[in-house]
């Protein structure tokens, strides 16, 4: 599963690259309100959200949530620094942490949230790039004018110099594509479809062959918007929704996984009536119809939800901690 999960974040950040570089009529569930604060230099210089992230295993009807994220990033005089706040939830030793990451100078930390000491234990690039595979990644962003509405044209320029391949579709729509070739072996194909009507990338698609795993990302994106007193639009996203299929294959291969012959199928929401001389032996999910389960074909559904977004709400004093 990890295998999936991994690629899925992987074409999260890939199209955030450019979405945020750049209101679709895309909404699964009602915009979040954006709260903005005065604006000193005529534009955002911070981002603060909460975000959540809800994966659905299609595989085998397992689903989860994590805990809410406190994400933040600060703009200033063209570089850009992050924050979020890691609940203690997701650390086996029940400390909440602070990852701190510097993405204009590409360094990082991370930090305990209760003394703001520097943590040696954890791995703060690895960490970093397991949290923001699922948030923002500003790397194309104008960090001098962050969130601002892109033209087409725009967006075909910024692709061309990341070595896409650019062509134009029907309507008011510009298709960038990219394969790269893996060190390891393997390829990673990426495909963007930016929407001139509304200025933004509205679909992603990465397809991997990989050694061990082969994999397509189908992703969608929504925005709302804000508009300036200088006429010009600020797009933010608000949730990205993605479908993963794939195989394990080679040395990650797993055989196949005989279940044993039910004595009763149960409906959702249904409960098992036994006897008193009877007792549950085992209990365990299966496709309907099937006694054996193929561990190496993965489906996957996972949302990324930002709410409570908030512009330049928050001070310089909130990313300058600790001695990182």
């Amino acid at each position: 599963m990890y295998q999936l999960r991994r690629s899925a974040l992987l074409i999260t950040s890939a199209l955030a690259l450019v979405t945020l570089s750049s209101c679709t009529s895309r909404n699964h569930e009602a915009k979040p309100v954006v709260r903005v604060h005065s604006f000193k230099s005529g534009g955002v210089e911070t981002l603060s959200y909460t975000m959540k992230v809800n994966f659905s295993d299609h595989s085998n009807g397992l689903t989860a949530s994590t805990p809410n994220l406190k994400v933040a990033f600060r703009f200033k005089d063209g570089t850009v620094v992050s924050r979020i706040d890691i609940p203690e939830s997701y650390f086996p030793d029940g400390k909440a942490r602070i990852l701190m990451v510097d993405q204009t100078h590409r360094r990082s930390a991370v930090l305990l949230r209760r003394g703001l000491r520097a943590d040696a234990s954890l791995d703060a690039d690895a960490l970093s790039q397991a949290m923001f595979g699922a948030t923002l990644d500003l790397g194309v962003m104008d960090a001098r004018k962050p969130f601002r509405r892109i033209s087409a044209s725009d967006f075909a320029v910024r692709m061309r110099g990341l070595a896409f391949d650019v062509s134009q579709s029907a309507g008011n729509r510009v298709i960038a594509t990219r394969t790269i070739t893996l060190p390891q072996g393997g390829t990673r194909e990426f495909t963007l479809v930016f929407d001139g009507s509304v200025g933004a990338v509205v679909e992603a698609t990465e397809e991997g062959s990989l050694p061990e795993i082969q994999y397509v990302a189908d992703s969608k994106v929504s925005y709302t918007s804000h508009s300036l007193d200088d006429g010009s639009v600020l797009v933010i996203p608000y949730e990205v929704n993605i479908e993963v299929a794939g195989n394990l294959q080679g040395e990650a291969a797993l055989p196949a996984v005989e279940m044993p012959s039910a004595d009763a199928v149960l409906a959702e929401g249904e409960e098992l009536q036994i006897s008193d001389n009877e007792y549950v032996a085992e209990e365990f999910t299966a496709p309907p119809g099937e006694g054996r389960v193929d561990p190496n074909h993965q489906a996957q559904s996972i949302q990324v939800r930002m709410e409570d977004i908030e512009i330049n709400q928050i001070s310089d004093d909130y990313f300058l901690i600790g001695r990182w």
